[in-house]
């Protein structure tokens, strides 16, 4: 019975060990807290705490948090926010791994450690869950036509404008401007991180040089701007539209789902009023003009409809980067003709009357102005103008634009007024 029962802890031994040290090697292929994990969930199981043996303190290291482990080496890890360091062991496994491979276990215990402190180097992104209920708050912006970003009177700008990615010169004039963000990049830079690498791509950049304009590849992707449960959902309603799951969406599929979605919620077929404007906002999104929409597509467009949807306008303004505040103030200060930071509805027709075909945009622009008067005072404010128009500018962000259907359809004052 005891030499049964001596035999039954040997293999367990065995095999917690066993367990150990392939746990141990798995940090040569993956980051460090990775391999924390499953350590510590296979630690959980041992009868006692492992002494740790040959222990050697080697210092502070500067270098990034993350980093990947070495071959065949043990982490464990204990982090202070306070102190803003990290402690890690590295215990070499590469004679207990190869005795395992021959049958034989080693003792855990004994095998050699290396300890040592790093600093956090770096800020973790983290990607915001849920929106501020702060965000909502009144957001105040001035407006002044002289405060955007080109310099005041005779002051000239001296910045020196580099590369974001590396931080080079703008030699020959090489550089890029995203027409968002405001930063600066080389045509050979984008390429060697995977970003224009095709000929519509390039041509996309090279509008950058052109009244038109650019936008970098994270401004270009709206999803940058939704909470982790925004982004599943869209995940999750683009893969019930994708019926046959090629990754796209063709008109009879999105058709289907959304006559799904009309009968679960009204109880009722969806009458061909609404089938055709399904079918318009189809054709929205397929910016290509494929007859299909990609995921990139679906995203922006169902983006702007959610923001639409969850956002405040207060929580809209505090998108917005200050390069598109700056379009804002130029396009506002057109139609404000007298200066005195309000329009009424005779200068929004008087600034309308300038341009071509002015009888059109004088009876449907107007109102569009004049629909952000929302105390109904007579007169548009700045902020009243810029408020109606955040959703619009963030839907022209992508260089494909997103066209979109309901109150904040399809107002290009900007375009308009140039």
């Amino acid at each position: 019975m005891g030499s049964g029962a001596s035999k039954k802890t040997k293999s367990s031994k065995f095999k917690q060990n066993a367990l150990l040290v392939s746990g141990l090697a798995a940090a040569s292929t993956r980051s460090l807290h990775e391999a924390v994990t499953d350590i510590t969930q296979v630690s959980q199981g041992s009868d006692s705490d492992h002494e740790q043996a040959h222990t050697k303190d080697v210092g502070v290291v500067d270098t990034p948090l993350y980093s990947t482990a070495s071959t065949d080496m043990d982490i464990n890890r204990q982090f202070s926010e306070e102190s803003h360091r990290v402690s890690l062991t590295y215990t070499d496994t590469s004679s207990a791994w190869e005795q395992l491979r021959q049958g034989t276990c080693a003792d855990i215990d004994t095998l050699p450690q290396t300890k040592f402190t790093v600093k956090k180097s770096y800020t973790p992104l983290k990607r915001q869950r849920t929106v501020d209920e702060d965000d909502n708050e009144a957001y105040d912006i001035p407006y002044d036509k002289f405060l955007g970003s080109k310099p005041l009177g005779d002051v000239k700008e001296e910045q020196t404008i580099t590369c974001s990615l590396c931080r080079s010169d703008n030699i020959d004039n090489a550089l890029y401007k995203c027409r968002i963000c405001a930063r600066h990049f080389h045509e050979r830079c984008l390429q060697k991180i995977g970003f224009c690498q095709d000929e519509e791509s390039l041509r996309q950049l090279h509008k950058a040089k052109t009244k038109v304009g650019w936008s970098c590849h994270e401004c270009d992707n709206l999803n940058n701007i939704l909470t982790e449960e925004e982004q599943v959902e869209l995940i999750e309603n683009f893969e019930k539209c994708d019926v046959n799951m090629d990754a796209t969406i063709s008109v009879e599929e999105y058709l289907d789902y959304k006559q799904k979605e009309y009968l679960a919620l009204f109880h009722t077929p969806m009458p061909k009023e609404e089938e055709d404007l399904e079918k318009t906002k189809f054709r929205h999104m397929d910016t290509d003009g494929t007859g299909t929409i990609d995921w990139w597509e679906f995203l922006n467009y169902e983006t702007i409809r959610l923001l639409e949807r969850t956002r405040t306008k207060n929580a809209l303004l505090r998108l917005l980067t200050p390069s598109e505040i700056d379009t804002a103030r130029e396009a506002f200060s057109q139609f404000d003709l007298d200066g005195d930071g309000l329009i009424t509805e005779v200068e929004a027709k008087k600034a309308f009357s300038r341009l071509p075909n002015k009888a059109f945009l004088i009876k449907n622009r107007t109102k569009h102005i004049m629909d952000a008067d929302a105390d109904n005072s007579g007169n548009v404010s700045w902020t009243e103008f810029l408020k109606q128009r955040a959703i619009v500018m963030l839907a022209a962000r992508p260089n494909k634009a997103v066209k979109h259907l309901g109150n904040s359809a399809v107002m290009d004052t900007e375009d308009d007024m140039d």
